[in-house]
């Protein structure tokens, strides 16, 4: 039923310039996040496979509001090694002006940072994960459902029994949640 998908979870990390930290909302994101949401960057590139392996906490995105008022949207910021979550990165790219997805902490997210999931699945209390989808083209939103209901994530089974009940999978369109304007995209819960 998807063509596309990708994960995200939400992380609130400090940006460190000129020795003054600055808490910003922050995405972890899987390989295809920024494919399932057919993102382009407007400066350098996105996350590619390498990005994913044991150096993945070595580059990140910006995103276009943080380049524009953090980096005065200076192009040699690419390449620049900044301290990110107590850790160096290099920019590897900005994302488009019009790409602005809303953090749930209520800001727009300012970076993006590349994600691997674990093989062995593993619970972590308020460790919230989403997955975006976009469908294959004539699949319905009741055929995507039906797909994602009988699919259990590996993670749900090693939810304490009082847990399992509040993570139920759903799919919800993502224009619900951002008016993204790009039919066919999906928040799969």
């Amino acid at each position: 039923a998807y063509a596309a998908l990708g994960t995200q979870r939400q992380d609130l990390l400090n940006l460190v310039l000129k020795g003054e930290p600055d808490g910003l909302d922050v995405q972890w994101v899987s390989e295809g996040f920024f494919p399932a949401l057919a993102v382009k960057p407007c400066l350098g590139r996105l996350f590619n496979r390498e990005d994913f392996g044991p150096a993945k906490d070595s580059v990140v995105v910006l995103s276009w509001e943080t380049w524009a008022t953090r980096f005065a949207a200076d192009p040699g910021v690419l390449g620049q090694e900044i301290l990110f979550g107590g850790k160096s990165r290099r920019v590897i790219g900005v994302l488009a002006r019009d790409f602005a997805l809303t953090g749930w902490f209520g800001g727009v997210s300012s970076a993006y940072l590349p994600e691997v999931h674990s093989a062995v699945p593993v619970w972590v209390p308020f460790r919230w994960m989403h997955v975006v989808g976009r469908l294959r083209e004539g699949v319905s939103l009741g055929a995507a459902r039906a797909e994602i209901t009988a699919f259990q994530f590996p993670g749900e089974r090693v939810l304490p029994p009082g847990e399992r009940a509040k993570q139920l999978t759903r799919v919800v369109p993502l224009l619900a949640y951002y008016p993204s304007g790009q039919p066919g995209l999906y928040w799969l819960f």
